[in-house]
Order: C-alpha cells, then structure tokens, then sequence
C-alpha cells in the first residue's frame, strides 16, 4: 500500500473516537448522531477515514446485531464459497435466515459521504472543508464510495431507497428506487466523479489511494465497466446499454485515468491493528468454527488443479453444503490459508483480476473489439493477476495450455463433480462459460461479487442441497424488520414492485 502506516493511526484514532460514540436511537434513513460530551464538528478527512475503515467490516463482518450472519457472508453462502459446519440455516435457504437489516449502511458510510459532499457544496462549509483537500477532489472521492456502497444494497436486495435517502429528518420514509434506475443512475455518477477531479492529488484522510486521483478515475473506470457487464441479461446485444456503458468505460479510461488491470491499483485495504475496528475483517469469520469453506468449492478447485486452493482453503477437506446436522469441528477447510486471516493484513475489495476478466467477456461477446483472441488474451492476463493476487508468482504451466481451464478447449471441465451436491458441476462448454467460471473464482471470497455473477450467468452449475427448506438458490436478501416498522408503506410497494418481498423474487438484472 502506497500510505503511511503512521498516517493511518493517527487519523485512525479519530475514527475510534466517531464510533464510539454513543447512540440512542438510530432513524432509518441517515440522521447525523452527536455525542453530547464530545466535540459536533468532524473533519471531512476523518469521515473519509472512517469510511474506508467501515468497507471492510461492512463486505465481510460476522454477524448482525440479531446473531444472524451478516449480508456478506449470505452471500457467500449463497454462492456456495462458504457452508456453515455447526449451524445449518442459511444454507439451507431457511426463510427468516435471508431477511437482513441493512439500514446501518445508510447510518454509517452513505450518511458520512452525504456529509462530505454536503460541507463542499456549501459555499460557506467549503472553505473550511477545503483545509483537507480540494473541494472537487473530495466530491468526487465521495461520490464514488457511495456507488461502490449502493451498488452492493442494490444487487443484494433489488429495490432500496436511494433518490431521496440520506435527506435525514427531511425525509424519514424515502421511496425505494427501481434496481434500474438505480443502475443508471450510479452509471451517470461514477463517469462525472472522473470528469469532477482538479488534479489536485490532495485530499486527505484517503486510506486507499492516498489522495492519487489516478488510481480513483481506474477505480471508477473499472467499477463503470464491471456494472455495466452485471445487465447482460437485460441488455444482451453490442448495441444494446450495457455494451454502449461498457464502451464509455473504455473510452473515459482512455481519455481520463486508465483501467484497473494491475494488483498494484486494488481497491483494497490495510488493517494494521489487533483491536476492533481496525482488525482484518477476514480475521473473525474465518478462524470462526460457524464458518467453513463448502465441498463443493473446494471439489472444484481440485478438480480443475487450481493452486490457488493452497491460499483460500486451509485445507482440501470442504464442508458438505447445506445438511440439516453439523459436521464435526477439526476436520474441515476454514475460510483462507492461515497467513491470510490474521489480525493485521489487508483485504481486496475489487481487483484487477475481476477486470481483466469483464474485459474478457465483453470481447467474447462482441462488445469491443478483437473477438475470440482479444478475449483470450484478457482472459489469460485476468486469470495470471488473479494468482499474482495471492502470492503466486506463476500460473501452472499446463493450467491455462492444456488443462481444463484452458481458453479453447477447457478440456475435462464438464465432467468435474462437485461431490457436495449430486449433479453439480462447472458445465463450462464454451469459451463465454469458461470465462465466466474464471470471474466466479476470481471474486473470492468477496461473496456478494460471486453471488451476483452465478445470478447473471448461471455459472457454475450450483445446485441446493437435499436438505435445503426451498427447491430453488436464492435470488435476494429480503427486506429487514426495522424496514417495515419505520417505513412500511413503501417497503410493501417496493416489495410488490419485484413480485414479493420473497427471495425467490428476482433483482431487475436478474431476468430468466
């Protein structure tokens, strides 16, 4: 990482001292709470800082306040990355397991940004805030965080508030926005955030990139790239939306920061510390015995030879995926190799392999130009950073030539079992497929990523267990409880919107 360590605690200290702060009551949607006994006014570069911090904790925390697994690690259940060894629920697509709070989003992260923009967009606020950074700087930092935040809320549960959230007791019952207009929206938001940098490189409190604008416009670049992949379904054809946003990706990239194609430009970040809320998220999760790594991932990773399996698995051994009893602790893979889940490490939110690989894609579909072969070209690069990522300096030899990852042939693919689920395999027949199998590796273990790709394209063939409650892999979180006690008119109607506030409902870009 390309900050100062000492930098981080420092600023680091602040942020303990905002989220510590006592509350009383939480409203829904984003009121701002003060500490009596402490100072009302928070530097913009500390609510930056704390932000950052909370991304972490927000994609990968073990539990919510009811004891129920957080939305992150659903997603990764759903997704068939994890299993649950000692209490099988979610797994097996239990109702009330996949009904999930996510208001703290809005209390935490989106409300501190909204605050961000807010203070250098006054004409008053602007000059003090301009103190931390340039005023254009930090609109655009901020606007791109909110994307990356929403476009999680959104892909998870579908419709959320969005145009009128975040307006605090302005608005304490906003309407929950279409999934598509949400996505055009965010499309619109991240392409401006790149044009709004000033080339000031000064705005402080960045944890990530440390105010290096460069590396924000290829974040933001990426991110455009990749969403506009996840409407495939809607939006098949190259001249279709989602090819026309994609190209628009491409071309800022040209003209504006680049793309995010090198492990060295990750969104990610360091936790330096062995107290909350500075510990590696991966810390709790995975030495947790409620955690494990599901069979039928680690079955594939066998099957295909894929030595990445040493740096995600602790070992081979993967839990069956959703049987009604548990497994016996001691015998199975828990979540990462163990140098990866200490304390102090650093966690990718978005690579460079995810990337490369949409790139792959969006060739093999015609959307940009260079066909099949720019498209394996993209695919190799996609699939070496991926290894590069984990402290693999090479990809096997015979992994991408010959083996069953192979580009061309992925020759043996089809017929590797996933012995967990009966019937369940990679079924990859074509290039498109392998492609697609390679983004659903390269995610891990960042679930929600992998979950919404297995929603979009179906691979690999994921199947439930014979032990599930529902026939059918969910297609959403549903709504939380603290929705309809605080805002139940339009949470009804936003439910009503999808088909149900069911899980079998599908998100706007999720059409059969």
């Amino acid at each position: 990482m390309n900050f100062n360590k000492l930098k981080l605690w420092s600023v680091g200290a602040a942020a303990v001292a905002i989220m510590s702060t006592g509350c009383n009551k939480l409203s829904d949607f984003g009121d701002t709470n003060v500490n009596p006994n402490g100072s009302t006014y928070i530097s913009t570069s500390t609510l930056i800082s704390t932000t950052q911090v909370r991304l972490g904790n927000s994609n990968f925390g073990t539990v919510t306040t009811t004891g129920t697994p957080s939305a992150e690690l659903l997603s990764g259940l759903m997704a068939q990355y994890f299993a649950e060894p000692t209490y099988p629920g979610a797994s097996r697509f239990a109702g009330t397991s996949l009904q999930v709070n996510y208001n703290g989003a809005y209390q935490g992260p989106l409300n501190d940004l909204q605050t961000v923009i807010l203070r250098n967009t006054d004409p008053v606020q602007a000059v003090d805030a301009a103190r931390f950074g340039s005023n254009a700087g930090q609109i655009a930092m901020a606007r791109i965080m909110k994307v990356f935040i929403f476009w999680q809320l959104t892909d998870k549960w579908g419709d959320i508030p969005y145009s009128e959230a975040l307006k605090g007791a302005a608005n304490l019952t906003p309407k929950y926005d279409s999934q598509e207009s949400i996505y055009k929206d965010m499309l619109k938001e991240l392409g401006e955030a790149v044009d709004q940098f000033d080339g000031t490189n000064s705005v402080q409190g960045d944890l990530i990139y440390a105010g290096n604008e460069t590396k924000w416009k290829k974040f933001a670049n990426s991110m455009r790239a990749v969403m506009a992949l996840r409407m495939s379904k809607v939006y098949p054809g190259p001249a279709d939306l989602a090819a026309v946003e994609f190209n628009k990706a491409l071309t800022s990239s040209v003209t504006n920061g680049g793309m995010l194609i090198s492990n060295d430009d990750n969104f990610q970040m360091y936790y330096p510390a062995n107290a909350n809320p500075f510990t590696n998220p991966f810390y709790a999760p995975a030495n947790s015995n409620d955690n494990g790594v599901s069979k039928t991932f680690t079955d594939l990773l066998t099957g295909l030879s894929d030595t990445r399996q040493s740096a995600w698995v602790q070992n081979t051994n993967g839990v069956p995926y959703g049987l009604a009893n548990p497994v016996p602790a001691g015998t199975w893979a828990k979540i990462l190799a163990p140098q990866f889940k200490t304390q102090v490490g650093t966690m990718v939110l978005f690579n460079a392999a995810s990337v490369l690989l949409a790139h792959a894609e969006a060739a093999e579909r015609g959307w940009i130009p260079g066909g099949s072969a720019q498209a394996k070209l993209y695919y190799d690069a996609g699939v070496t950073a991926s290894f590069n990522q984990w402290g693999l300096a090479s990809v096997p030899g015979a992994y991408l030539t010959t083996g069953p990852a192979n580009f061309d042939t992925g020759a043996g693919l089809a017929s590797i079992g996933g012995a967990s689920v009966p019937g369940s395999n990679a079924l990859t027949p074509t290039a498109l497929k392998r492609i697609q199998l390679q983004q659903y590796l390269a995610f891990y273990p960042i679930g929600w990523q992998a979950w919404s790709n297995w929603r979009r394209t179906g691979v690999p063939d994921l199947k439930p267990s014979t032990d599930a409650f529902d026939p059918a892999i969910p297609r959403r979180l549903t709504y939380g409880t603290i929705e309809y006690q605080l805002n139940a008119a339009q949470v009804g109607q936003a439910g009503a919107n999808m088909g149900g506030d069911d899980q079998n409902s599908r998100v706007w870009w999720d059409k059969p």
